[in-house]
C-alpha cells in the first residue's frame, strides 16, 4: 500500500469525523436557541395578557368607583 494513500485516507476520515462533530454541535446549538426563543415568545405573550388583565381590572375598578364618564357609583363613595 502506498504510504501517501494511507495518509490521505486517514486524513480524509479525520476530516469527515471533524465535520460531523461540528455539524452535530451546531445542530444542538440551533435547537437550544429555538427552544429559548419559543419560551421567550411564550413569556412575552403571557406578560401581555397579564398587562391587559391589569388594565381591565383598573378600568372595572374605576367604573365601580364612578370615575368613568361621570356614571353613578355602584358602591357608596366615602366623602
Amino acid at each position: 500500500m502506498d504510504p501517501n494513500f494511507a495518509f490521505g485516507a486517514a486524513y480524509g476520515i479525520f476530516l469527515a469525523i471533524a465535520v460531523m462533530s461540528v455539524a452535530r454541535f451546531l445542530d444542538e446549538r440551533i435547537s437550544v436557541e429555538q427552544a429559548v426563543t419559543k419560551r421567550l415568545k411564550t413569556t412575552q405573550e403571557q406578560m401581555e395578557r397579564l398587562e391587559k388583565a391589569i388594565m381591565d381590572t383598573k378600568l372595572s375598578l374605576a367604573r365601580v368607583e364612578g370615575k368613568v364618564d361621570g356614571k353613578l357609583s355602584l358602591l357608596p363613595v366615602p366623602s
